[in-house]
């Protein structure tokens, strides 16, 4: 089975204010998703920037099928007019769906104020799908009691020893950590694999006693050799004590081990300086080219990145293929010289059979801002490759004969309950053999045949054809 793009919305329209309990950003779900089976996974992918405003606070999580159980809960502050609003992404990895009446929900509320979102910036919500036996969560855990970051580098997560399938595999390991609110605190982030560093180091802070910050982070790697590992999220202390959530907000920490039909295309990581542009710019050495496979492939993408420690710098941040921004645009901002913020962008792209160049790129919204040269930058793209599914079949004539040259329309039931017509062929002279290619394989296909004369002649196949591999 392939993989796909269940979902995938990109909106800047409807503001909205947080409400005063959990209700759903405008624009950012959906309903009646298929989902091929159980062992599927689920990557959900939402990001949304807040307005500009005073002092205002909200948080975040997702709904699954209506329930918000194991979502990580993120927390996002604007800080004043003068930064500009700050925005948020959350990454979370899921199985054990299937069947055809899924609803996928980016739900807010307000802790201080009343935050709105910006119609300036395209707020995203997608779900991908990598197929059955392609992919499997090897490390799920959750958390909510209230921790203390430590002085030096120390675990708030360590799986203990998770088998990995092989050198193959790519690994994407997931963070999500709500944070306390304090006066001043600041604490740095990182992944690890049996206790050696792995990626970018990015840094969450509160400003004081109101406004709180949550971090999150994405990494990803291949190579890794078969057999037992330990996955860790460590942390430690920057300035002041900072804590998890005293709240009993959701911390999460997952790794998905894709172990086929997957590659890593881009692998960047870098250590160095850069400036910020009055137009979009690549993040010097976030960027990767490569010809995908098909035009079926999807383009996972993941940056995280740290702007220096300034006052009041303020910039753009988003992915972009080709020098075009694409999926959700946020804006990273520090506030003084002891308060920085880190940056995580995630998005999903497909439709590329040519060389692509896929970048992160920033631009200067108030201040100019400078790269963080003592903390490494990431990006990734993986590119999932799909099977190759066809549906093949005969069109006849009333006695069960094979009736050439007919007009064959392939067509797809979904969700919204209106079908989708999706290709056209001709069956074959004399033996009326037709043929698609470059479908998934999920019964919901049916074809409308027709063929013109006195009488005419047209037929429909039931509505659950699957396509098989070819």
């Amino acid at each position: 089975m392939p993989s796909e793009i269940l979902v995938d919305l990109t909106t800047a329209s409807a503001s909205g204010n947080a409400p005063g309990s959990w209700g759903t950003v405008s624009g950012l779900s959906a309903s009646d998703i298929t989902v091929q089976g159980t062992d599927s996974v689920l990557l959900i992918m939402m990001s949304i920037q807040l307005n500009a405003e005073t002092d205002h606070t909200a948080e975040f999580r997702l709904l699954v099928n209506g329930v918000a159980t194991d979502s990580p809960n993120n927390t996002q502050f604007i800080d004043e007019a003068l930064d500009g609003g700050t925005g948020t992404t959350l990454v979370w990895a899921i199985d054990g769906l299937s069947g055809s009446s899924n609803t996928f929900v980016v739900q807010w509320q307000t802790v201080v104020g009343t935050s709105s979102a910006s119609t300036n910036h395209d707020r995203m919500l997608q779900v991908v799908e990598i197929s059955g036996g392609d992919a499997e969560i090897i490390v799920n855990m959750t958390g909510t009691s209230t921790e203390a970051d430590p002085p030096s580098w120390g675990d708030l997560f360590t799986s203990g020893s998770v088998g990995v399938d092989g050198t193959g595999s790519i690994l994407i390991m997931i963070g999500s950590v709500p944070y306390n609110m304090e006066a001043d605190e600041r604490s740095e982030f990182r992944f690890a694999i049996d206790s050696t560093e792995e990626g970018a180091v990015t840094t969450v802070y509160t400003d004081n006693a109101n406004e709180g910050n949550g971090w999150s982070g994405v990494h990803c790697l291949n190579g890794l050799s078969a057999g037992t590992h330990t996955f860790h999220l460590e942390w430690q202390a920057v300035s002041g004590a900072g804590q998890t959530d005293t709240g009993g907000k959701t911390r999460t920490f997952q790794v998905v081990e894709i172990k086929a039909n997957a590659t890593l295309q881009v692998d960047a990581e870098s250590i160095g300086a850069g400036t910020s542009s009055g137009s979009f710019a690549t993040v010097t050495g976030l960027t990767g080219s490569y010809i995908p496979q098909s035009s079926n492939s999807i383009n996972l993408m993941f940056s995280n990145m740290q702007i220096t420690q300034a006052s009041d710098n303020n910039v753009n941040v988003s992915l972009a293929v080709d020098s075009t921004n694409t999926g959700g645009l946020l804006t990273n901002f520090t506030d003084s010289t002891v308060l920085t913020q880190r940056m995580l962008l995630a998005y999903a792209v497909t439709g590329y059979s040519t060389n692509k160049t896929f970048s992160t790129a920033w631009q200067t919204n108030n201040v100019q801002a400078t790269l963080d040269e003592s903390r490494a930058r990431t990006m990734f793209v993986i590119e999932l490759v799909q099977e190759s599914y066809v549906l093949s079949g005969v069109t006849k004539d009333n006695d069960g004969d094979p009736l050439g040259e007919v007009d064959c329309y392939l067509c797809k039931d979904v969700s919204s309950g209106i079908p989708s017509f999706l290709n056209y062929t001709l069956s074959q002279a004399g033996t009326g053999n037709y043929h698609f290619s470059g479908i998934a394989n999920v019964p919901d296909y049916f074809v409308i045949a027709h063929q013109s004369g006195i009488p005419s002649v047209f037929d429909i196949t039931d509505h659950i054809l699957s396509g098989i591999p070819g």
